[in-house]
């Protein structure tokens, strides 16, 4: 599971593997418990590109995200975004971008 370090100062993860250090603006690939992203998401320190809530059914649609779950998501998905940095040229870069994979 890809996690970013939303803060300005590094952060552990409690991995599988052990504890792991996540620099600021840094995403990490990691095997995590599903309770231990839970709890990782809710220090509000990290978040996981597909912005899975709690009591969610799925996935968050794109308009529905914050700007850092967006970045998360086109940093997982490898879209340049840019210079887009307001919600709505972000959410239309990431769509332009799927559109274009699926074609």
């Amino acid at each position: 599971m890809k996690f970013t370090n939303h803060t300005s100062g590094p952060k552990g993860l409690n991995t599988v593997n052990g504890l792991v250090y996540v620099e600021p603006g840094k995403t990490v690939d990691v095997e995590i418990s599903e309770a231990e992203a839970k709890s990782a998401k809710r220090t509000g320190w990290f978040s996981r590109p597909k912005a899975v809530d709690d009591d969610d059914d799925g996935p968050k649609e794109l308009g529905d995200m914050t700007v850092n779950e967006l970045k998360a998501v086109a940093e997982a998905e490898e879209i340049d975004l840019g210079d887009a940095t307001k919600k709505a040229d972000i959410v239309a870069a990431i769509e332009l971008a799927r559109e274009a994979k699926a074609a």
